[in-house]
């Protein structure tokens, strides 16, 4: 049975975290037990990074290959990625990484003129 005195205490709480705007406390506490156990609900983990980030970092990276296309030209890119496909592990996967794609060679072709 409950005792008048929690209903009390219960009530200024709630009261009390009613004030403060924090409703998720407010949902917590309204789901207490009757031994004063409150029973917290697991909380959904939010994603680390939006998909319009994702898009953002990936369309950079493309970006990024084709001003380096055309910056040192396809002949010593294609040469400099080469060289890193007898390199180590994290030099081999750069490698995959770096190689020139029709996206990034249409871009070192839209910016050949334009860089300095």
């Amino acid at each position: 049975m409950v005792k008048p005195s929690h209903l009390k205490r219960r009530a200024k709480a709630l009261r009390r975290i009613g004030e403060d705007g924090n409703l998720q406390s407010l949902h917590t506490l309204s789901r207490a037990r009757v031994d004063d156990v409150v029973i917290v609900p697991a909380r959904q983990a939010a994603p680390s990074i939006s998909l319009s980030g994702f898009l953002l970092l990936v369309a950079s990276f493309f970006l990024f290959k084709g001003c380096a296309i055309a910056w040192f030209g396809a002949v010593d890119y294609v040469a400099s990625v080469n060289g890193l496909t007898v390199g180590t592990l994290y030099e081999q996967a750069a490698a995959f990484l770096m190689a020139p794609d029709i996206l990034s060679q249409f871009l070192a072709n839209l910016l050949q003129g334009r860089l300095p």
